[in-house]
């Protein structure tokens, strides 16, 4: 898919640390997604039938595909805001 910029060294390609990095900072795994909303993957599979989000990669979009990939921008824009579901620890007062 051509996400991480590579260099050539032979016949092998390199990924440089930063651009491991930086592609970390913009995507993530399934799993991951679904920690950081708080949701179950079938979920997270409801949603993407649904329209609410698109994988990046995934088997919706790539025939084959064993795993889904998702951009942190997308799953920022999809978390509940903090006063939407207070959190059962916090008291009224």
């Amino acid at each position: 898919m051509r996400l991480l910029k590579t260099q050539r060294a032979g016949r092998a390609r390199i990924v440089t640390v930063e651009e491991l990095e930086q592609f970390r900072k913009t995507y993530c795994l399934a799993d991951e997604a679904c920690r950081a909303l708080g949701i179950h993957r079938t979920t997270l599979s409801r949603w993407e039938v649904e329209g609410r989000i698109c994988p990046v990669y995934g088997k919706r979009v790539t025939p084959g595909a064993g795993f889904s990939l998702y951009r942190r921008e997308d799953i920022e824009r999809l978390k509940p805001a903090e006063s939407d579901h207070p959190r059962p620890d916090a008291r009224a007062a």
